[in-house]
């Protein structure tokens, strides 16, 4: 069994946490060099995915301040044609699993209030993806 040292780094200027593994045998600049190449390797896959706009990217927020997601969304764009499902908790439980644009690129969706943050109901989401294929880019339903 290896034994793990664990590197919790902190971005500040996106207040992006994530945390890493690595043996015990790496030493500190090891370490560094190999969450930089990490750290390129995913900025390169995650360019090569927003530059296609085939994935559908969700962000999750316990209130419906739209500020946040109309800034991701935008950002978002900025890419490809990108489209980010907003994720709210649903005012009346009738309105669980309605999905509506709110701008270019943003829809929002609403979930059930009780559903945990870290595990959804299935069922909302089974209903998403069906939904969801009507909002597809027309770039991205090509391919």
């Amino acid at each position: 069994m290896t034994i793990k040292t664990r590197v919790r780094p902190h971005i500040r200027n996106y207040d992006m946490k994530f945390h890493i593994g690595f043996s015990k045998t790496k030493g500190g600049g090891k370490i560094h060099g190999e969450i930089l190449q990490r750290l390129r390797f995913l900025r390169r896959k995650l360019r090569d995915v927003l530059s296609t706009g085939d994935k559908i990217f969700v962000c999750r927020t316990r209130d419906d301040d739209e500020t946040l997601p109309l800034r991701v969304g935008a950002a978002l764009r900025r890419f490809g044609p990108n489209l980010l499902l907003w994720v709210t908790p649903a005012a009346e439980p009738e309105t669980v699993g309605r999905v509506a644009p709110i701008a270019e690129g943003v829809l929002k969706g609403q979930i059930e209030r009780d559903s945990e943050w870290m595990r959804f109901k299935l069922d909302t989401w089974l209903v998403y993806a069906g939904r969801l294929c009507l909002w597809r880019p027309a770039e991205a339903q090509g391919r």
